[in-house]
């Protein structure tokens, strides 16, 4: 799913520093933008309307955001990954037509499959007013339709359209959600958001459309690849299972906090992991600026070449390139990103002055931000094991991250406030040094996968 990629290198290789920056700005929109949009609109709000609906108003719409973020993402991720490999499919045998149809029909069984859960918790567990539960449902039913939309996002080749579209919505939902504020209501200030949020949606929707000008067809067929690509769906699940275990085990920490309505959070530690996954934007704009760029092209080189019966000699070749052209962008992206890191987590105190975060935040922060270093280097493992389809080996990992993140957190949530944070941290190191032996191991055997494995099985 390189393709807006190869629009913004040659963006970068234009000859001049503006074309650099914007080709990065544009490659973070692409890669993190609803995860973006809403840390950025979170935080700010938080500072802006807490004089106006007090310091429960802001918790409480924070907490609805989060827990729609949370659920919707784990929810949505079987579909996701489903829908994202048949795009893929459509893509590389150059037959897009059932491409809008796919996005209507997941959209459709996204909303389907969830809404009585969501409901069923914002109407029968969840104490508000009816008209918040009403906002927070759609604010959820927002945020679960953008997983889905974002799977077309880093196949538009449309860059500007894209970061515009989340600039305008960005503003819309801090401006609208401001004013909300300002009138003393938290009815307000979701509204404000959820319009927002409608903006990015289906402005995005529209401009899949006008990407794959086809008419909805076969809306549900996509649904029978369920069956081949079963341990996608479960890796989907998993994966994002394991982002936000470590969060949910934190609620129940002795610190943790029971709203009136029921929520139960712990603010300090979810603010500062948010605050601590920023530092990992710079490295998704590389990888889908760089290096899947790079390397995709190495890939279907390969593959094209097997397809018009190359000599044994050049197809070793070109796997060797391959191997080379990863090596090079994974240390390349290993030293732009332990640079960041390391750089955030020496001068995390004047960040915290210039901002105003309360330091109780600083050692989860620090945690945070090393093991977002090491989870996104396991990202790329996975996303490299998945373009030689070893869903076996991926599925594989996502269940030990889950694991171990479920299982080091909940240790290090028993040994006290100043272990905050290590379990995480400890999860995605253990998991990224299984995921490079597996990984690296199986690149050498590309040939053998290729030619002799059974890529149903894997």
């Amino acid at each position: 799913m390189a393709g807006i990629g190869f629009a913004l290198r040659r963006l970068s290789q234009r000859g001049d520093l503006l074309g650099i920056i914007q080709a990065y700005a544009h490659s973070a929109a692409a890669s993190t933008g609803p995860w973006i949009f809403t840390i950025l609109c979170l935080a700010t709000l938080t500072v802006a309307a807490l004089p106006h609906v007090g310091s429960l108003g802001v918790t409480t719409f924070r907490v609805i955001i989060t827990y729609n973020f949370a659920f919707s993402l784990v929810l949505t991720g079987p579909i996701v990954r489903v829908v994202t490999r048949c795009l893929a499919d459509q893509i590389y045998e150059y037959d897009v037509r059932d491409a809008p149809g796919m996005l209507v029909g997941a959209l459709l069984v996204g909303l389907i499959v969830q809404a009585p859960i969501a409901a069923g918790f914002y109407f029968g567990y969840i104490d508000l007013p009816v008209a918040t539960q009403v906002h927070s449902l759609i604010s959820y039913f927002l945020i679960a339709s953008l997983w889905i939309v974002g799977v077309y996002l880093t196949a538009l080749k449309v860059y500007i359209a894209v970061s515009a579209t989340f600039a305008i919505g960005l503003s819309l939902a801090f401006g609208l959600s401001l004013l909300g504020a300002q009138l003393g209501s938290l009815d307000g200030m979701l509204m404000g958001f959820n319009a927002g949020l409608a903006v990015i949606l289906f402005a995005l929707i529209a401009r899949t459309f006008a990407e794959y000008p086809y008419p909805p067809r076969r809306i549900f067929a996509w649904l029978v690849h369920f069956r081949g690509y079963w341990s996608l769906a479960a890796s989907g699940l998993l994966y994002n299972l394991a982002i936000w275990v470590d969060k949910w085990v934190m609620w129940f920490a002795p610190e943790r906090e029971t709203l009136p309505s029921g929520f139960i959070h712990y603010g300090i530690y979810d603010g500062a992991m948010f605050l601590a996954f920023l530092s990992i934007v710079p490295s998704m704009a590389t990888f889908v600026l760089n290096l899947e760029t790079g390397f995709y092209e190495r890939y279907m080189r390969f593959y094209r070449d097997i397809q018009n019966h190359a000599t044994l000699e050049r197809i070793l070749n070109n796997h060797r390139m391959i191997l080379v052209e990863l090596l090079s962008g994974i240390r390349n992206l290993v030293v732009f990103q332990a640079t960041v890191s390391l750089l955030c987590i020496v001068f995390a105190t004047e960040i915290f002055d210039l901002f105003g975060i309360n330091y109780l935040w600083l050692g989860i922060f620090r945690f945070g931000v090393l093991g977002a270093f090491f989870h996104t280097l396991f990202l790329v493992l996975t996303i490299i094991l998945s373009y030689f389809d070893l869903r076996g080996r991926v599925l594989a990992l996502n269940l030990i991250l889950f694991v171990t993140n479920f299982g080091f957190t909940y240790i290090s949530m028993q040994d006290g406030f100043a272990n905050y944070g290590y379990g995480y941290f400890g999860a995605a190191l253990f998991s990224f040094l299984v995921g490079a032996l597996i990984t690296f191991r199986e690149l050498f055997r590309v040939p053998y996968h290729t030619f002799i494995g059974n890529h149903s099985a894997d």
